[in-house]
């Protein structure tokens, strides 16, 4: 689930304090009087507050991003230059992985990145790297490699690499 964009927490505060105020006024005034107020007060905060929610859209959060805030955060960082909350505690330092392309002459290594988080251990990575294979199984899809081979690959996987794709700085 994404979260709200562009949605403002004002009206909702505004309607707890307008029916707060209506339970005081209501109190002392009569039950017509109550109705009456109860009445206006709502559809000023609702007609209000819908004018306010009218711009508030339910963002779905990006999968690929979800899947990094999952499993990588916490070693590469939320802004995924190796400076996570464990980074300093690993014996080598996690990769900038905004600089991937920028290490590799311009161009993304995809077929390294999706051996590397997959994990073949010993093969392609140190040891620090966690096998995530076993974690990213689920549904699959055929992601084309840069020889042009079709791979069945975890959908998670391919989500993680086109996010890791697009974070590249120059």
């Amino acid at each position: 689930m994404g979260s709200p964009v562009g949605c403002p927490t004002m009206p909702l505060i505004q309607i707890n304090a307008q029916s707060r105020v209506l339970r005081h006024r209501a109190k002392v005034g009569t039950k017509q009087d109550e109705r009456m107020k109860t009445t206006g007060i709502l559809m000023v905060a609702v007609l209000t507050g819908g004018v306010g929610l009218m711009g508030c859209v339910m963002q779905p959060q990006d999968p690929g991003e979800q899947v990094y805030q999952n499993l990588c955060v916490i070693c590469h960082g939320k802004d995924a230059r190796g400076t996570g909350p464990l980074a300093d505690d690993l014996a080598i330092r996690p990769a900038d992985l905004t600089q991937l392309a920028a290490a590799n002459e311009g161009v993304f290594p995809s077929s390294h990145v999706m051996a590397k988080v997959y994990g073949y251990p010993w093969r392609y990575q140190l040891p620090v790297m966690p096998e995530f294979g076993p974690v990213l199984e689920g549904e699959t899809v055929l992601w084309t490699d840069e020889t042009g081979t079709q791979v069945e690959t975890p959908l998670a996987l391919v989500q993680l690499h086109d996010y890791l794709k697009r974070i590249q700085t120059p």
